[in-house]
């Protein structure tokens, strides 16, 4: 890789990184609210970066979320989350950066909750995703 674009890239991480600490310092969603924010790394399998506290609303830690205890892809049953790759799909041929999409969370009762999320996609200058932001806010009652 050229020495250019290693610095370009690395800036740009460095930038993403700002964003998450400041994301994690915010105080807009609080451990009772009906949102959660997460970071997912594409090139890692979307594996989790970040989710706040307030996923303990759904009986989960962020710690064991985090840690990779317990993948948070694991939460989302298994057709929310073919629409959920068919959609990033789908934004990633429209070079959309971002998208909305109704999906569900499981608790760890089991109860199964539809939550509106919203994405953003972040890519590298060269257009490849890095990162999947999101927020999702629970609709309604269980399912």
């Amino acid at each position: 890789m050229r020495k250019d674009t290693m610095e370009k890239e690395n800036q740009h991480l460095v930038e993403l990184t700002d964003f998450y600490n400041e994301l994690k310092k915010s105080d807009l969603i609080d451990n009772t609210s009906p949102a959660v924010q997460f970071i997912l790394a594409i090139r890692d399998n979307f594996s989790t970066e970040y989710v706040s506290e307030s996923i303990s609303v759904a009986g989960y830690s962020a710690e064991d979320i985090m840690s990779g205890k317990i993948e948070f892809k694991s939460l989302i049953p298994e057709m929310s989350l073919m629409r959920l790759r068919q959609r990033f799909a789908e934004a990633m041929i429209a070079r959309e950066d971002t998208y909305s999409l109704e999906t569900q969370i499981r608790f760890a009762s089991g109860a199964i909750h539809p939550y509106q999320n919203r994405y953003r996609i972040i890519k590298d200058e060269y257009g490849s995703p890095l990162f999947l932001l999101g927020i999702s806010v629970r609709n309604a009652e269980p399912l």
